[in-house]
């Protein structure tokens, strides 16, 4: 479409033939331009085709991830969660010297192997992936948990980690390095740490030699960031909205152009995939859904 509409179109790419719809809606055109397609999975790389459009994803890793393009964004039902642990009622979050784990391991173990260590430093629980109580026990008393944010129940897990105060331990393997949410507008680097799968033996070693200080400062970094971006699917939105505004800014400014010039904007248009005026119509749904 030539008009500055916005069309967003949800998406469950595990159904069969989903992502080949995607074409046969009658705004697509030749390329999905003008369009934004929430992903409720972590689809892989040739599961569809999405032309120019924006894809937002719970999950992404290198090798399906379009850079300044693409966005993460956590699932509702993530946000739900941090919620859920800021509730007035929920327990008081631990200092990394109350906590009785150094490390906890939550994961198939085809995918997390065997971590050596000395009970009772290293906690492993198979039953935390079907008991949620059990699972908030444990993160609540951990100063560090392993996961494996590619997996089905990982962009979730993510958070709930974080909420509990524990800090995350990523694993990737080299080739399909995880693209955390939003992460162009939040330094994971600062927040969590991240581990190749082949190092994972010799990791309660290395978190062991990390004075208590470290995880304090990081789950309170983790803390701010949770309050200030993750408190709400519309502080949700708003980032990365944020986040394409700034792509959009950023070609303009690379074609030396004035921002209020409707060819520059249009030329704009084919980088970011999205234009200023779609940005405002999305902002102005949110603030309209959240009213």
């Amino acid at each position: 479409p030539a008009a500055a509409c916005l069309i967003v179109p949800g998406l469950d790419s595990s159904a069969p033939g989903a992502g080949t719809k995607l074409p046969e809606l009658p705004t697509w055109g030749a390329d999905g331009g003008n369009h934004l397609v929430l992903d409720a999975l972590s689809p892989p790389c040739d599961a569809y085709p999405a032309g120019r459009a924006v894809r937002w994803a719970r999950a992404a890793d290198e090798r399906c991830y379009w850079y300044h393009h693409d966005l993460v964004i956590p699932s509702s039902g993530a946000v739900a969660e941090v919620a859920a642990y800021a509730e007035p009622d929920a327990p008081a979050v631990l200092s990394a010297s109350e906590r009785s784990h150094l490390l906890a391991v939550v994961g198939p173990r085809d995918v997390l192997p065997e971590i050596d260590h000395d009970p009772p430093y290293v906690v492993r629980c198979d039953e935390c992936t079907v008991d949620a109580e059990a699972e908030r026990a444990l993160y609540r008393a951990s100063k560090y948990v392993v996961l494996d944010v590619l997996t089905n129940a990982g962009p979730e897990q993510l958070f709930r980690v974080m909420a509990a105060g524990a800090v995350p331990v990523v694993v990737h393997r080299g080739y399909t390095i995880p693209i955390l949410p939003l992460a162009e507008a939040i330094a994971w680097q600062e927040l969590v740490f991240f581990v190749m799968a082949s190092d994972l033996p010799e990791l309660a070693v290395t978190l062991y030699s990390l004075d208590d200080a470290v995880q304090d400062e990081r789950a309170a970094a983790i803390a701010g960031v949770l309050s200030s971006t993750f408190g709400s699917t519309r502080s949700v939105v708003d980032a990365a909205l944020g986040i394409t505004t700034r792509r959009i800014a950023a070609t303009l400014a690379s074609l030396d152009a004035d921002p209020d010039d409707e060819l520059a904007r249009a030329r704009a248009l084919d980088d970011p995939g999205l234009g200023i005026a779609y940005v405002a119509h999305l902002r102005q749904l949110v603030a309209d859904a959240a009213a």
